[in-house]
């Protein structure tokens, strides 16, 4: 394995058997690195070997928690049809899904989640529907990133403080793991 462009590499396994057909690589929780590549070297009976490494490189990210959605572009939101949202976000880092959790205001002290929608997808363009608020009320929402098991960041409050997790809000809800950097 490189981590380097391939100009340093060093063993993951060796002297595997033949019969083995595959080795199953459990990565470093500490590993991080965004310039991976991987090269097989077979040896047969002669000691004459033969290599083939990756041209391309892959990136490994450890606890694949999710990022902030929109956290490297504006989120932008129009009204859809009836009392339907669309708001286009950038997706965040990570993220194989997306949730919105929305809240009615006026906002007294912390925001109160009170409701979710799923799977929104990676396309950065979701739809949802919060319903029509009550006169003098108001809807607020956020987009944010999950993974299989987690989800990322709520952004943060303007005091700078993060916006507190949706715990138990609708079947979205999943453990939030925040402090992901996923720039190389």
């Amino acid at each position: 394995m490189s981590t380097d462009a391939g100009n340093i590499w060093s063993f993951i396994a060796r002297d595997l058997p033949a019969s083995s057909g595959g080795f199953d690589w459990h990565v470093p929780i500490s590993a991080d690195s965004y310039d991976v590549r991987i090269k097989v070297i077979a040896v047969d009976k002669s000691f004459q070997d033969s290599s083939d490494g990756s041209d391309v490189s892959l990136s490994i990210v450890p606890n694949a928690a999710p990022g902030e959605a929109s956290a490297s572009a504006p989120m932008l939101a129009r009204r859809g049809a009836g009392t339907s949202v669309v708001v286009d976000y950038a997706p965040a880092c990570g993220a194989t899904d997306h949730v919105v959790y929305w809240g009615t205001g006026p906002i007294r002290g912390a925001v109160a989640w009170t409701a979710s929608a799923c799977g929104l997808g990676t396309a950065g363009t979701a739809s949802f529907d919060p319903g029509g608020p009550s006169p003098g009320q108001l809807v607020y929402f956020v987009i944010v990133g999950q993974g299989a098991t987690t989800e990322g960041s709520y952004g943060n409050a303007s005091s700078g403080a993060e916006r507190p997790d949706a715990v138990g809000v609708g079947a979205c809800d999943k453990a939030q793991v925040i402090g992901t950097d996923c720039a190389p």
